[in-house]
């Protein structure tokens, strides 16, 4: 069956076990609920009543992270676009591009439209901290970035060490 998040390019799991996000290269992710028996998640041949979508991204979804309590998911797209998501309603509270050069950090709010992303940077991998800010790795960089939720930009893990920002 062909599915309406196209073919499946990441997942990931909620630390209790019991959320399932599915993301693809239609730029949809899906969030389905795990019942004990794991074989009987639903079809992803059509949207069904009892999956959250999530919606925000304009490229394939290459990474996916809940946070730790599973308040938010957060999706990584392949033009670097991250968005983090309220899991009770799918709303994009926060959506934030990669600059790795950091001439210019580009935020933006669900309310907002982005102009453009200075330079691509695929998203390779997605985590939250404890304290829930996001944990960014991506392709070409030899950084790692940690945005705070609301996406500013906090501090670069690379090769000369941490370099917290201001």
């Amino acid at each position: 069956d062909a599915s309406f998040v196209g073919d499946v390019t990441a997942l990931a799991l909620s630390a209790d076990g019991t959320l399932l996000a599915v993301g693809g290269t239609s730029g949809l992710a899906v969030v389905l609920r795990v019942t004990a028996d794991v074989r009987r998640v639903p079809s992803l041949a059509h949207p069904r009543a009892d999956m959250l979508i999530l919606r925000g991204q304009e490229t394939p979804i290459t990474a996916l992270a809940f946070d730790p309590s599973s308040v938010v998911c957060a999706t990584g797209a392949q033009d670097g676009r991250v968005c983090v998501h309220l899991l009770d309603t799918g709303r994009v509270v926060s959506a934030f591009s990669v600059d790795p050069q950091h001439s210019q950090q580009h935020v933006q709010h669900s309310q907002h439209v982005q102009q453009h992303v200075q330079q691509q940077q695929e998203v390779l991998s997605l985590a939250f901290t404890r304290q829930c800010d996001v944990v960014v790795v991506c392709a070409r960089s030899p950084a790692v970035w940690v945005y705070s939720p609301n996406g500013r930009l906090v501090e670069q893990v690379g090769t000369e060490g941490r370099q917290p920002l201001q």
